[in-house]
């Protein structure tokens, strides 16, 4: 049976093996411009900001990957993803439904 193969990623390098595999499920924060060519749906979270601030400075390699402004480049990738998205759906939602 086919498999679906999953993968979490920082840059391209991050997820290629994934990406070149028939059913392929990522997650990127970044917008990757090459990721948009080779998928066929991209599916958003949007999360409240204070939980944005509060994950970041609880995740200090986080924190430090997006700079002084964690919130700024968050919101930053997801308004440059969100006109390829098909669904955009609210983080928290996500984690009470399953």
């Amino acid at each position: 049976p086919d498999t679906v193969h999953s993968a979490h990623g920082h840059t391209m390098d991050d997820i290629q093996g994934c990406l070149t595999r028939k059913y392929c499920v990522v997650k990127v924060h970044e917008f990757l411009p090459d990721v948009l060519v080779r998928v066929h749906a991209v599916f958003l979270t949007h999360r409240d900001p204070r939980d944005v601030l509060l994950s970041s400075a609880q995740k200090i390699s986080s924190c430090l990957a997006y700079g002084t402004q964690p919130l700024l480049s968050a919101f930053m990738h997801y308004a440059t993803w969100l006109p390829f998205a098909c669904f955009d759906m609210q983080y928290e939602v996500m984690i009470a439904e399953g």
